[in-house]
């Protein structure tokens, strides 16, 4: 029995917890169904043997209107009352009016005006009950529990529909249709006290007081304008209509051919309900087999593309055979039985985005107004068509493929809409907003107006960009502002300012009262720059200049101007000669022997290293070679920068070499950076040398990063295919800046899919890993073995597998982020793994609407395995992994490529003193990697010791 309802709860989506309001749910909504199927053959069937198809065009005008009246009235009780209370009060006036309309008939009481109202009350019921029935479920589910939820529910009103319909057929051989209407009212009475139960236990009680008063917030907008506010309803509310006028188009054309060919009352009623019922099986077996599948294939937003393709299909058909009963049947078996199932799931999920309050006063105008609007305008089109134009039935064709057409174009349109829902909740659910962020501004935006604030009262980093942006489009509106910003207190915008200063010639004259105070008491690298624009301005007076400064008193400036002469002197040969600088250089340097002042000594050493880098004389490269490992951090800096500038390739394996040294790392990388793309080729030659330790070659990628090129993506793409994880994991984060930082990028093609699927790979044998050892770990608990030094060990093993498996799902999301347009895909990661219910929700469902179906089937089980708050039995059998022994986990790990893992693994076997894992022992020692290696034979070697002491 266990088994069965294990079952039945994996084949319905349902889990514990979840059965006794699922069942009053889709008690509830088979009822208020069924209720409907009862009543709508019966006013069809007797509306139309009375008036005939010609007269459907007036009821839809009539429908519109009583509906505009019946939106107003309920947007004012919105007001005052719950949602509840209204669901209670629309029921019993509903009941109230059916009783009316089923005694008038029996009676034969304005059975004319009666028809007429019984079909309008039939459409407004139809919408309005169930549009408060899936907002009462909007309020019970969120977005993951609707998607395994909703068609479940959707299978009760199927099954009601069904039930209702084939209950007409049947009983319409032995009674009046009529009296039909009593037990419809009957069955209503029974679903007031069920919906009061649900809201009761499942609304009440559960929801925070938080929650509870954000969802009777009431919003004072009129829903029309809610509705312009937000793209998103906007969309809904334009599928609506169009899915509506299509509809009724299509019921227009299966009553104009059925009335046709059945003229008995009774026998088109039960023609009606058979029919109705038979498109609710078909509905009910596509809902029950087809609707999960295919939100699990395609996400919500794509399986809104059923509906209206399949439609098109069959009005083609129709167009082919018009007069022909099969081909209108199966039209309206498209319309029926796709519109309750897929489409219908489809549309109430794109409102679980929407905030409950707009929600709440937004559904209903659409479900009822919107819906009847749309009836109404198909009545006014009939009107025109068939009867002012006298157009035959196959134009309502034409108009119902044509309309189809637009339906798809709005699908894919809201579509998008919903996943920009989702994208934008993510990002404040984390506090990463681009345009919220402090550190952001969106220069392409900004006035003049915009920038000149900024200049005068924003941020350093908000100022250097605006000075940025100004110089490379050569603006000079706003050349006073910049240029009152000479003596910021910052050098770096002073230094941002003299460049922006470069670009127009009137800054000649304008800098010479400057000059002065900025020599004094500022930064080595804004008296180079000043040096440097002086030299570019003064054509005429450059060796009086340069000899003035070169001479003065003050060591840092004349430090500076000998920067700045050699740097100038590389784009101007005769500035060289005139100087005689490679021997200027010599004596500069030489002269540091004899200064005391230790200070004045280093300013002077840097400035001699700079010099030497700009000039890129190879006499002077051992000098830079040398200080390239000095102690002097200041010191080596410079060195570093200067082998940089040198752009020489006989430094490139030194600067390489220094990549393993933590202290020495960044001042390597900018080093080697400054080499511009060119360095990209010596960099791919270094990574073809097998011997090249992974510790180095996983820093080439911050390399790239820096030179944003097509060459640096393409190199770093290359990275991706390393073995070693930790190279591709730095590859995949350089891409990502390369990403935003390379406008080029998205010309370049890469294939990332292969890339993905490969990570998913690499993450199922790591969590088949990690679950066979927790499960180990679990064993030497109850066995009381975990104060052991072996289950210590175990536990090391298992804390870094976890944080290889975060990585591993890191570089699955920075990938994504590539292959997709998404921006943030981090983002999505950091809300899967937080606390929130609500926003892990939201990620998956934005993910599950994002991944195409080759991506989807392989990530979404991971995706969803992050939330996890353990890994189960039941969890790892979603994932279908198979679980390894210790052996062969241990020996996947040994086969691997992480080192760390390597040593735990090795530790671990040391503790475990078993003589089977011995050949697993000898593995690590043939490992590549040193310390590996090391420690494999110094594991043996104390397992030998051990069992030599045991034997003696």
């Amino acid at each position: 029995m266990e088994i069965l309802k294990t079952y039945l709860y994996k084949l319905l989506g349902v889990q514990k917890g979840e059965v006794r309001k699922v069942l009053l749910m889709q008690v509830g909504i088979f009822l208020i169904i069924c209720a409907s199927l009862i009543v709508k053959p019966i006013a069809n069937g007797l509306f139309l043997t009375r008036f005939g198809a010609s007269n459907l065009p007036i009821a839809f005008i009539l429908v519109a209107i009583v509906a505009g009246v019946v939106s107003a009235l309920y947007t004012r009780a919105l007001k005052r009352y719950s949602v509840i209370r209204i669901f209670r009060l629309t029921f019993i006036v509903f009941i109230a009016f059916l009783l009316l309309f089923a005694v008038a008939l029996v009676l034969k009481v304005f059975e004319g005006p009666v028809l007429y109202m019984l079909y309008i009350w039939i459409s407004i019921f139809a919408l309005v009950s169930a549009s408060q029935f899936w907002i009462i479920a909007n309020f019970i589910f969120n977005v993951r529990e609707a998607k395994r939820l909703f068609g479940l529910l959707g299978a009760g009103a199927i099954s009601g529909a069904i039930f209702g319909g084939y209950l007409t057929s049947i009983l319409t051989n032995f009674v009046s249709s009529k009296y039909l209407l009593f037990l419809c009212a009957a069955i209503l009475m029974v679903c007031i006290p069920i919906m009061e139960m649900v809201w009761k236990n499942h609304v009440l009680t559960i929801r925070s007081a938080t929650e509870k008063k954000e969802r009777t917030k009431f919003v004072s907008d009129h829903p029309f304008l809610l509705i312009r506010k937000s793209k998103h309803l906007l969309y809904l509310t334009a599928i609506v209509f169009t899915s509506v006028l299509v509809a009724k188009l299509i019921d227009f054309q299966f009553a104009n051919i059925a009335v046709k060919q059945i003229v008995d009352p009774d026998k088109l009623t039960s023609f009606f309900g058979f029919w109705f019922s038979t498109f609710n099986v078909i509905s009910l077996l596509l809902q029950i087999f087809l609707t999960r599948k295919v939100f699990d294939w395609f996400g919500v937003g794509s399986s809104l593309f059923f509906l209206p393709a399949f439609i098109l299909i069959g009005a083609t058909f129709l167009l082919l055979f018009p007069e022909v009963m099969f081909a209108v049947i199966f039209l309206k078996m498209v319309d029926g039985s796709l519109k309750q199932s897929v489409n219908k799931a489809s549309m109430e999920l794109l409102y679980l985005p929407i905030p409950i309050q707009i929600k709440n006063h937004t559904k209903i105008f659409i479900d009822v107004f919107v819906d009847s609007i749309a009836t109404g305008f198909t009545g006014l089109l009939l009107i025109f068509v068939i009867r002012g134009l006298a157009m035959p039935s196959w134009v309502v064709t034409i108009m119902i493929i044509m309309f189809g057409l637009v339906w798809i174009r709005l699908a894919f349109k809201v579509r998008q809409e919903y996943v920009k829902i989702f994208s934008s909740r993510i990002e404040e659910a984390i506090g990463l907003s681009v345009k919220k962020s402090k550190d952001y501004i969106d220069l392409s935006v900004l006035s003049i107006q915009g920038m000149r604030k900024i200049l005068k009262n924003g941020s350093k980093q908000h100022v250097l960009a605006v000075i940025r942006k100004l110089r490379e489009e050569k603006e000079e509106r706003l050349y006073p502002d910049v240029i009152s910003l000479l003596h910021h207190p910052d050098d770096d915008v002073t230094v941002e300012v003299l460049r922006y200063m470069h670009v127009f010639p009137r800054s000649r004259a304008d800098i010479s009262e400057h000059v002065d105070r900025l020599m004094v008491n500022r930064g080595q690298q804004v008296k180079i720059e000043i040096f440097e624009f002086l030299l570019n301005m003064n054509v005429g007076n450059r060796e009086e200049i340069t000899k003035k400064y070169l001479n003065d008193e003050d060591y840092e400036i004349r430090t500076a101007t000998l920067v700045s002469l050699i740097k100038a002197s590389k784009t101007n040969k005769e500035l060289s000669d005139e100087f005689q600088l490679p021997e200027l250089i010599s004596e500069w340097f030489k002269e540091l022997e004899n200064i005391p002042d230790p200070v004045e000594r280093k300013i002077r050493l840097q400035g001699s290293l700079l010099a030497m880098g700009y000039a890129k004389l190879p006499e002077f490269f051992p000098v830079i070679s040398k200080h390239l490992a000095h102690p002097d951090h200041d010191v080596s800096q410079s060195a570093f920068i200067a082998a940089g500038k040198t752009a020489n390739r006989l430094f490139v394996p030194e600067l390489i070499s220094f990549l393993s040294e933590r202290e020495k790392r960044k001042v390597a990388i900018d080093a080697l950076t400054l080499y511009g793309r060119g360095i990209i080729h010596s960099l791919r030659e270094q990574m073809g040398n097998a011997e090249l330790p992974s510790d180095i070659a996983k820093h080439f990628a911050a390399v790239a990063e820096g030179i944003p090129s097509r060459e640096s993506v393409e190199f770093c793409f290359e990275l991706l295919s390393h073995e070693d994880p930790e190279v591709r994991h730095e590859a995949i984060n350089a891409l990502n800046t390369l990403k935003r930082s390379y406008p080029n990028f998205k010309n370049i093609r890469i294939n990332t899919l292969n890339e993905i699927q490969r990570e998913v790979r690499i993450y199922h044998d790591t969590l088949s890993i990690l679950y066979a050892q927790l499960l180990a770990s679990e064993r030497e608990t109850e066995d009381h073995e975990d104060m052991t030094p072996m289950h210590t060990a175990r536990e090391k093993l298992i804390d870094l597998i976890e944080k290889k498996m975060d990585a591993d799902l890191e570089n699955i999301f920075h990938l994504l982020g590539l292959h997709y347009a998404f921006q943030e895909m981090p983002a999505v990661y950091k809300v899967l793994r937080s606390d929130v219910r609500e926003t892990r929700a939201d990620a998956l469902e934005f993910l599950e609407n994002l991944l195409d179906p080759r991506l989807k089937k392989e990530l979404m089980p991971i995706v969803e395995a992050v939330t996890w708050e353990s890994i189960t039995d039941d969890a790892i059998q979603k994932l279908d992994i198979h679980i390894p022994g210790d052996n062969a986990c241990f020996k996947m790990i040994l086969q691997g490529h992480h080192s760390k893992l390597k040593m735990a693994v090795i530790q671990l076997l040391h503790q475990i003193h078993d003589e089977k894992y011995l050949p697993l022992i000898e593995m690590a020692i043939g490992d590549s990697e040193p310390a590996v290696r090391d420690y494999a034979i110094k594991v043996k070697a104390a397992l030998k010791l051990e069992k030599s002491k045991m034997a003696s």
